[in-house]
């Protein structure tokens, strides 16, 4: 299978309903890959890509192989499986989705003659299907065929397991189906983000089952904290949350922060308060994995995540021009965006040039602006075609003390940061 054809057999299986059954069917065909793995399980809300960065730049940094599943990519599909941070090769990826496609085949010919045999009464013979089916199944109550995710999934896991991965990191989706639940308890329940829906927390507390080690939270909302700490005490799970009377802030800029916390004292590439609360709850993270057997010294992890670059997460491009990338998707990420610009207006200066897709909340964004007393221009509005006219136009529009802010879905974010950049080098 070719890359390209990888992709095809993807998006062919976009959409559909997950199904925890099918998914531990599908990884028993692949020979259960899941088995004997050190896991980290990340749920939440925002901030789980820039955990998972950081904790794999940190275990990379200690000498670890470590294997990392994301919920989303820019460019390419590939990217959403890495390897030591970096993402599996064109390769690599199309060989593991297609092993993949073989044993969803197999189990859906298995399904289906299970199914049929069990129409007419009859039993199957001894090793015309390979593995038990269940009832829904072979009722039909659940779909044969895997979802995008699944495969995605699946796929991870057979790449953690031949690249040779001590430590995974598997960032869950928003549904307690969601296919990362097939793993074993991990040592470390990793949930992000200050402000939880109903289903986020529905979904993280699902990452705490009996055997689950550890688990750390940011800081959070009352409800949300009361919640994790009960699925906690019935599991048996440690808890853990930031200390946040231990942080002492030594210097913030555009470029990036200082801090020291717990005696240590680090130094990141990233200046958002929302990034600050990613960093203390991972390293609060390899304080768990230490307790659980894991060796990590002090100077690979302040080394480690003095490197966890974040990009597309308030991501200054250019300082002159100013220019801020983000892929803020829901109303809390604009939200978050808008109070995180706030944080630097002084450096930023008080107007905001916004270039947004035709399906962003544009009117969100300007009244959030707006509360935090910034002067919105008119939303440029990128179109399919033009692209490059329209953000040269954009640039040039630049006065002094203006920011051109970008944001919007991850690939719509990444194409444009790329293009930005194309156009700033043949300007110098």
């Amino acid at each position: 299978m070719t890359y390209v054809n990888a992709i095809k057999y993807l998006n062919a299986h976009v959409g559909g309903t997950p199904s925890p059954e099918r998914m531990r069917l599908l990884c028993r065909y692949l020979g259960d890959p899941q088995r004997n793995m050190k896991f980290v399980h990340i749920a939440g809300g925002r901030g789980k890509t820039s955990c998972s960065v950081m904790l794999s730049v940190i275990l990379t940094e200690s000498g670890f192989t470590v294997g990392s599943l994301i919920s989303s990519h820019i460019e390419e599909h590939r990217e959403r499986i890495r390897i030591k941070n970096e993402p599996l090769t064109h390769k690599d990826f199309a060989e593991y989705i297609h092993r993949v496609s073989l044993a969803a085949a197999k189990m859906k010919a298995d399904i289906d003659l299970a199914a049929e045999l069990s129409a007419s009464d009859q039993e199957p013979a001894e090793g015309a299907i390979q593995h038990k089916i269940t009832k829904n199944l072979l009722d039909g109550k659940i779909a044969p065929e895997p979802t995008e995710e699944e495969i995605i999934c699946a796929a991870a896991l057979l790449a953690f397991v031949d690249k040779g991965c001590g430590i995974s990191l598997l960032e869950c989706g928003e549904s307690r189906a969601d296919p990362t639940g097939v793993i074993e308890p991990p040592l470390v329940s990793f949930i992000c983000g200050g402000s939880l829906d109903q289903e986020q927390l529905r979904t993280a507390c699902g990452t705490i089952r009996r055997g689950t080690r550890e688990v750390v939270c940011s800081a959070m909302g009352k409800e949300s904290y009361n919640t994790i700490s009960t699925a906690c005490a019935k599991t048996g799970s440690r808890m853990t949350v930031p200390a946040h009377g231990e942080l002492t802030m030594s210097e913030t800029g555009l470029r990036g922060m200082s801090f020291d916390y717990r005696g240590k004292t680090y130094t990141v590439p990233f200046c958002a308060h929302y990034h600050m609360a990613n960093a203390l709850t991972s390293i609060e993270a390899i304080y768990a994995l230490r307790r659980n057997g894991i060796a990590l010294h002090s100077a690979d992890v302040v080394r480690g995540i003095a490197k966890a670059r974040i990009p597309l997460r308030f991501d200054f491009v250019s300082l002159s021009p100013t220019i801020v990338i983000d892929c803020a998707r829901t109303d809390s990420d604009i939200s978050v965006l808008c109070e995180s610009l706030a944080e630097f207006k002084e450096s930023i200066g008080g107007r905001i040039v916004p270039v947004l897709g035709s399906d962003f909340n544009a009117d969100l964004l300007r009244r959030e602006l707006e509360s935090r007393e910034f002067e919105c221009a008119e939303p440029v509005i990128l179109s399919a075609k033009g692209v490059t006219k329209q953000l040269s136009t954009a640039l040039s529009s630049l006065g002094e003390g203006d920011t051109l802010l970008v944001t919007g879905s991850p690939e719509f974010s990444g194409k444009a940061k790329k293009e930005i950049q194309r156009i700033l080098a043949c300007v110098i």
